[in-house]
């Protein structure tokens, strides 16, 4: 997945730079050891890489056990996995928990619409 859209974030200032400047953005949080988790992200680089959908949202995964990014992860109060919070104009819009496809679909076609 070497030539993936889907940026993985690092640190923090990686992605407050991210958030502001992205008209649409979305983050997907998850972890190494999470099965729903990785399944998600075959689902999101399927969409956004082979199908090559959503032009116009910033597709970004944060694994929440990085420590760099813990107190984003704990002002964001993610408590279950996989959770994805979706940003439009650097303000949250939106944020479902576990593997729902539907919604994510509808949601992520919402973003790269406006």
């Amino acid at each position: 997945m070497s030539n993936s859209k889907i940026i993985v974030i690092n640190d923090q200032q990686e992605l407050e730079s991210i958030i502001e400047s992205s008209k649409a953005c979305v983050i997907d949080f998850y972890a190494s050891w999470c099965k729903p988790c990785k399944e998600l992200g075959k689902h999101l680089a399927k969409m956004v890489d082979d199908d090559n959908k959503y032009t116009n949202v910033t597709v970004c995964k944060l694994d929440i056990d990085n420590s760099e990014l813990s107190e984003f992860v704990t002002a964001c109060d993610i408590t279950s996995i996989p959770r994805m919070v979706f940003y439009k104009n650097g303000e949250v819009v939106g944020d479902i928990v576990g593997l729902k496809y539907d919604e994510i679909t509808a949601k992520m076609e919402e973003l790269d619409s406006n």
